[in-house]
């Protein structure tokens, strides 16, 4: 009974704080790891009957057990209208929602489409089913072959038709337009 009661209070003694620390050194060693499995220079595209729909390319995805989530950086999102016209999109950092395939974009988010235009915002989304690109923050769409600038609160752009909506705008207008 004695070398039981002993036994106990070793184990006590030593082995339980030892296993406290455990967790500590797992914390310090993995606090840097914000993916469980991150790829480089990596190409996703959506096909469907009608063909690609969309390509990404990231320089870098990060993927996640038990989650939809794709974190993306260094993003750069090629749309293929039915037309065969593609509009593209890029940006230093984003998100792909593979179960509601919804892509959100981060960072100096650019979308060049294919008349030239292009599109400037902080916080973009694109999502697969509708084919809508919008955006509830403030974006600035510039036309550089006249200089007319749009700025506007809040946008929505329909890939197939290219039709795009800009909402509280205030647009900047060229001298050679007003003549």
């Amino acid at each position: 009974m004695a070398v039981l009661l002993i036994s106990g209070m070793v184990v006590w003694k030593f082995v339980l704080p030892q296993q406290e620390q455990i967790p500590d050194i797992w914390k310090e060693q993995f606090k840097n790891v914000k993916a469980d499995l991150t790829l480089e220079k990596v190409k996703y595209s959506r096909l469907t009957p009608e063909g690609t729909r969309w390509t990404v390319r990231a320089g870098r995805a990060g993927l996640y057990e038990n989650s939809d989530i794709m974190d993306l950086e260094q993003v750069k999102i090629t749309l293929v209208k039915k037309n065969g016209t593609n509009t593209d999109i890029v940006a230093d950092e984003g998100s792909y929602d593979r179960a509601n395939e919804l892509i959100t974009l981060k960072k100096h988010v650019i979308v060049k489409f294919e008349s030239g235009e292009r599109l400037y915002a902080d916080v973009l989304n694109y999502d697969q089913k509708k084919q809508i690109i919008w955006s509830d923050k403030p974006v600035v769409v510039r036309r550089e072959q006249d200089g007319l600038i749009i700025n506007a609160k809040k946008m929505k752009y329909y890939v197939d038709t290219g039709l795009i909506v800009l909402k509280d705008q205030e647009s900047i207008i060229p001298d050679s337009e007003i003549s």
